[in-house]
């Protein structure tokens, strides 16, 4: 269906990255996400908004690959003009990313509570809810004003790790969408083993905590249902 490339690219896009050759490691991973919403887009009109949003997000990306390159060949004898422009790229891109988090989440939203999943609806959720906390943090962040030191590096410490809490969520979140949304027709297909041992093994535990939430609730459904039986038929006896 397209929610397994979209983890992979998500992945390398957003955790990956994390290496000495960033923007294009990032170039990469949107430029798999955005081969990933071409699929998902059909499912879902949220997932073609977040389509459209990321294709800036590919331009930006590309542009920051050759800004790289160009600073890698100067060296020392790149202009300050070159970091300047690095510094408005990775501003713009943080506003760009903001947008596409919120529509690729929407989507996850619309589409679980169209296939009935509340769970994956309440995360959707609760992640646009994290992502909102760090627009605000990085707002007060880049206000034009001094706060201090200790301020400001107890606020990028904050920024970094809320950013990287609802980006783990956000790869938990769509990994679920892989294991539990398919296509109409294929509820009851048997699910492909991974080629990775840790994903089988993921799927295994997931599949364990879902079976006994699900007796959890047919358990407590029953309890309730017995409860109010007995309640009816206490009244029935006070009536006679």
């Amino acid at each position: 269906m397209g929610f397994g490339l979209l983890f992979f690219g998500y992945l390398v896009a957003f955790l990956l990255y994390l290496n000495p050759y960033a923007a294009l490691t990032r170039l990469i991973g949107y430029a798999i996400i955005f081969a990933a919403l071409t699929k998902l887009r059909r499912h879902n009109r949220w997932f073609a908004y977040t389509q459209v949003s990321a294709v800036p997000l590919l331009a930006l990306a590309l542009g920051a690959v050759s800004v790289d390159f160009a600073s890698r060949i100067m060296g020392d004898a790149a202009p300050a003009a070159l970091q300047n422009v690095q510094g408005y790229m990775e501003t713009l891109m943080t506003l760009l990313l903001l947008v596409f988090h919120v529509c690729l989440l929407m989507a996850i939203y619309t589409i679980a509570v169209d296939t009935a999943l509340p769970a994956l609806a309440r995360s959707a959720r609760r992640n646009i809810v994290l992502i909102a906390a760090y627009a605000v943090l990085h707002g007060i962040w880049s206000l034009p004003v001094q706060l201090g030191d200790s301020y400001t590096v107890t606020l990028s410490l904050m920024l970094f790790v809320l950013q990287l809490i609802w980006t783990v969520a956000d790869l938990f979140l769509i990994f679920r969408c892989y294991m539990w949304i398919c296509l109409e027709g294929d509820e009851d297909m048997e699910q492909k083993p991974s080629h990775f041992a840790w994903i089988n093994r993921m799927r295994e535990k997931l599949e364990k905590h879902n079976r006994k939430a699900a007796d959890e609730a047919a358990a407590y459904a029953e309890q309730r249902q017995r409860a109010h039986k007995g309640g009816a038929k206490k009244k029935n006896k006070h009536k006679k």
